[in-house]
């Protein structure tokens, strides 16, 4: 039989997601979509894809899920793995259509990214691209977090994938912050990973984990002008591990 508490928790999780979706798309859409960063490229689409998966997963358990007309897009794109119009003189254009996965990427002249995923692990260099590096890195830091959350000791599957769910959240809101509250956004990215980093520990040190918890609740406050949705969702991750704590 279905458990109605977590039915409701996948139902709560599906109505934020489709929230922040809203979001990226207006934000998109005033930006246009040739020039909108990144960071809102891919918060669109890892919100549908978490949509997508719990759609799935309250179906799966006989709840009806109405379709919403942002779920999805509605015209596609034509996507291309490879790249469009390479050139390698300087200022030379280049268009990257669908994902592309590199450990080390020059990237010189006018970048033009469409439905991109980029994900770089080591070094890169964007010459004259409109890409925040805090925003790379924020990204960077918790998608180790959400790799590393499976592996958390005496803790339920149930509570691991809550604990996932918001820290992805949070990850698409931070990647959306200002460049002014970037270094906010930085430490509430560090706060968190030291935080779940603590709570792996056969025996986690409840202190060490409420002192970051304060202080990544202090710098989502200061998003919180801007973001305020920053500060409940780092107060909801906050909070989680606490109770995670024998």
């Amino acid at each position: 039989m279905p458990n109605p508490h977590n039915i409701k928790h996948q139902q709560t999780l599906l109505a934020t997601y489709r929230r922040t979706l809203e979001i990226q798309l207006n934000q998109r859409a005033a930006l246009g979509a040739n020039h909108a960063p990144p960071g809102i490229i891919n918060g669109i689409i890892e919100a549908r894809e978490n949509i997508a998966r719990i759609k799935g997963v309250l179906q799966s358990r006989g709840i009806l899920v109405e379709d919403d007309p942002n779920d999805e897009e509605m015209v596609q794109s034509s996507v291309s793995e490879s790249l469009v119009q390479p050139q390698s003189a300087s200022g030379a254009i280049i268009n990257i259509y669908g994902g592309n996965h590199s450990r080390s990427a020059q990237v010189g002249g006018k970048q033009h990214s469409e439905e991109t995923n980029i994900i770089m692990d080591n070094s890169y260099d964007f010459s004259g691209a409109n890409i925040s590096g805090s925003n790379i890195n924020v990204g960077s830091t918790l998608t180790d977090v959400t790799q590393s959350i499976g592996t958390i000791p005496n803790a339920a599957d149930e509570d691991k994938q809550k604990l996932e769910d918001l820290v992805k959240q949070l990850k698409g809101l931070l990647q959306q912050v200002p460049e002014a509250q970037a270094d906010d956004a930085t430490k509430v990215a560090n706060r968190t990973k030291a935080m779940v980093d603590e709570v792996q520990k056969t025996k986690p040190d409840k202190e060490f984990i409420e002192i970051n918890g304060a202080s990544l609740k202090k710098a989502a406050a200061n998003i919180g002008a801007v973001m305020p949705a920053v500060l409940t969702i780092a107060t909801q991750v906050t909070n989680h591990i606490l109770s995670m704590v024998k």
